[in-house]
């Protein structure tokens, strides 16, 4: 078991010393390093011009604005009509009349008696 533990001992250590010599890794230093002048001086002014605007208007940046997400209202769905229903007029009414008087022409009526024997 010595020899076990001895090598996990050299194993460790040789971990530790590889990790020591390697240069420590900054995430907040690598963006700067790869950025010019001018986009430092960007940023900077953006920053320098919200913090300004925040003094002017104090109420505008002690809350930032809330966003409400609210449901859709339901869609509007449009029927269509229904076809127009085309009544035919009713037939004309019926009048009745009474027939036309025709005056009797004026002539001579003559009543025969006939009589056949018997």
């Amino acid at each position: 078991m010595t020899k076990f533990s001895t090598l996990a001992a050299a194993c460790g250590a040789l971990a530790l010393l590889a990790g020591m010599a390697s240069p420590p890794a900054r995430a907040e230093d690598e963006g700067w390093r790869g950025r010019g002048h001018e986009q430092r001086e960007r940023e900077w002014r953006n920053e320098h011009e919200r913090h300004e605007w925040c003094e002017h208007h104090p109420r505008e940046c002690a809350h930032p604005p809330t966003v409400v997400y609210e449901t859709a209202p339901p869609p509007v769905v449009v029927v269509p009509a229904p076809a127009p229903v085309y009544v035919a007029p009713p037939p004309p009414a019926v009048v009745y009349q009474p027939a036309p008087v025709v005056a009797p022409s004026p002539g001579i009526e003559l009543v025969v008696p006939l009589h056949i024997g018997h």
